[in-house]
């Protein structure tokens, strides 16, 4: 798809977005902040040389700046210095060995799929760092690619494998997609996220899987059955045709008001998807943000399995040099059990 048809799609999205935006899915300071982002060609061509946040590149990691804004046309990321760029390459195989020796300590196939997640694509920028996994492959790997390859995996071993249908709800600019779809070919995807997200992952995912991404995003076309990965606004969530055998969030959730976790958990239960696998801070940091435990997503959703993944350092964001302080990162499966 060329990025003109693609930004002329996105401003029909914007609207159809505005005529649902009172269905409980839509969060006013996320999408919010995000819809003041301006989407020029080149900006949507090369989207991760842009400081854009919300995508799933996170300031302090991703970026060399601290620059990153939601609103207006994004700055272009700063070019590292060289005592920037060794601490980044340092950092990025630092993370990607300990990967792959846990991966190697699990057998061939894990660590196959953990090469496979860690790889970059390069079809829309970024920065990225050479890593030899053996004698004959050097792949290239990202600061972002490190700390989402596991996510994947995670879901496989969790669940003993990667099921038929799976279900992303906020999944920034689909990497988490690419990765199921990478490991498991035979997989459906659907992704939901906002119309900033929807079209940032169209661009990515279009690029990388070109005639296997369906955009759901013209009402009057129904959702096929068939398509290999399918990208939903969240006001069409009832109309997914196949029960997503699970629902997968990573650091979304946690962002949420209240009613939108309803929205989603009501929404899962009417298109017959009753487990959820998610990985979010534990602990409500901004206005509207709700501590995360199954009650949110209503009635009958119990938690089946809770490990403390790892924890995020916060701040008091409305004092200057405000205390800080750590909340845990959890990673959990939760049932519907009614």
């Amino acid at each position: 798809m060329e990025t003109r048809d693609l930004l002329d799609r996105y401003g029909d999205l914007c609207r159809a977005a505005d005529r649902h935006a009172g269905s409980g899915w839509r969060s006013e300071r996320e999408d919010g902040q995000k819809r003041t982002v301006t989407l020029t060609p080149e900006v949507l061509d090369r989207f991760a040389d842009f400081e854009i946040g919300g995508i799933g590149f996170e300031l302090g990691n991703d970026f060399f700046g601290d620059r990153v804004a939601m609103g207006g046309v994004p700055a272009r990321r700063q070019e590292p210095s060289e005592t920037q760029w060794k601490a980044y390459e340092q950092k990025c195989w630092f993370g990607a060995k300990a990967l792959l020796r846990d991966a190697v300590s699990r057998g061939r196939a894990d660590f196959e799929a953990c090469v496979a997640a860690l790889s970059t694509d390069d079809v829309v920028g970024g920065v990225h760092v050479g890593l030899r996994v053996d004698r004959e492959r050097e792949i290239n790997i990202s600061l972002h690619t490190v700390r989402v390859a596991d996510r994947a995996i995670h879901l496989g071993r969790q669940l003993g494998r990667i099921p038929g249908t799976v279900l992303e709800i906020g999944g920034g600019h689909g990497r988490f997609v690419r990765d199921v779809a990478k490991l498991a070919p035979g997989t459906r995807i659907y992704y939901v996220d906002l119309v900033l997200n929807l079209a940032i992952a169209a661009r990515y995912l279009t690029r990388v899987f070109p005639g296997d991404v369906h955009l759901a995003w013209d009402e009057a076309q129904a959702i096929p059955r068939d398509a290999r990965i399918v990208l939903v606004p969240p006001w069409r969530i009832a109309e997914i045709p196949v029960p997503p055998d699970v629902c997968c969030n990573f650091l979304s959730f946690q962002h949420m008001e209240r009613r939108n976790l309803e929205y989603y958990g009501d929404s899962l239960l009417n298109i017959g998807c009753r487990t959820i696998f998610h990985r979010n801070r534990i602990g409500a940091l901004r206005r509207g943000e709700v501590r995360i435990d199954p009650t949110c997503f209503g009635e009958g959703w119990v938690s089946t399995l809770r490990n403390e993944f790892s924890t995020s350092e916060i701040s008091n964001r409305n004092v200057p040099g405000g205390p800080v302080g750590r909340l845990p990162i959890v990673e959990e499966i939760l049932v519907h059990q009614g």
